[in-house]
């Protein structure tokens, strides 16, 4: 049955939160037989401090209410994550005799997603410490992101395009390596002139575009890099 197929954990408690019912999952879990943790209390079986907080929550179910959370608790030395959800148990006369719950072990996609973010601040330290401008635009040249070179001559860059949140321009720049790394879905660079009418000074811009496409091998995004010369 599914009961028992599930890696899930299912249990059932009765109302005075004692285990009277689990699956092979959960005794393989425990490394106990069912025998030895029917019966017990959420703190009789993960400890006082662990199950604390779960007794807390059983008795909000007790009362009526179906609750569905994450938890990460330290359990016999090792830290584990759970997705759990847990509901009431009515019995034929419409009184709650119990509660019924399911918990799902995501430890490993927690600890994956707590490196992703490591990762991603990483690429985000390295990326800000560049000197170089960096954007990131979709198909229209709006920007969806900026290096901290970037966002310090513009803070408001992102959500403009990047002709005008940079030279100042309704349209995009003439001969635009960008623009051309979306037409030809190949990196593009060369340098480009940009003369400020406030200031009545001249620059000029090494650009380099790099485009990101889809499964498909259509150009989705462009990576673009502009070096003040």
């Amino acid at each position: 049955s599914l009961f028992e197929s599930t890696s899930d954990l299912i249990f059932l408690k009765d109302k005075n939160l004692r285990y009277i019912m689990i699956n092979g999952a959960m005794e393989k879990f425990f490394g106990r037989s069912r025998n030895d943790i029917i019966g017990l209390t959420e703190e009789e079986l993960v400890g006082k401090d662990a199950g604390a907080h779960l007794q807390m929550i059983d008795k909000r179910v007790l009362k009526g209410e179906t609750i569905e959370e994450e938890d990460t608790k330290a359990l016999g030395g090792k830290v584990f994550s759970f997705h759990f959800k847990k509901t009431p148990v009515v019995g034929n006369n419409g009184e709650i005799i119990g509660l019924c719950g399911i918990a799902r072990d995501i430890t490993s996609r927690k600890r994956a997603e707590a490196q992703l973010m490591k990762n991603e601040e990483r690429l985000k330290f390295i990326l800000d410490s560049i000197p170089d401008m960096i954007l990131e635009v979709d198909p229209s040249m709006t920007v969806l992101w900026a290096n901290k070179t970037a966002l310090d001559i513009n803070p408001k860059a992102v959500g403009q395009t990047c002709h005008a949140a940079f030279p100042g321009k309704q349209a995009a720049c003439n001969g635009c390596f960008c623009k051309k790394a979306f037409e030809t879905g190949k990196t593009e660079m060369g340098i480009m002139h940009q003369p400020d009418s406030k200031t009545a000074k001249e620059s000029y811009w090494e650009n380099i575009g790099v485009p990101f496409k889809d499964p498909n091998g259509q150009v989705v995004k462009v990576l673009e890099i502009s070096r003040n010369m």
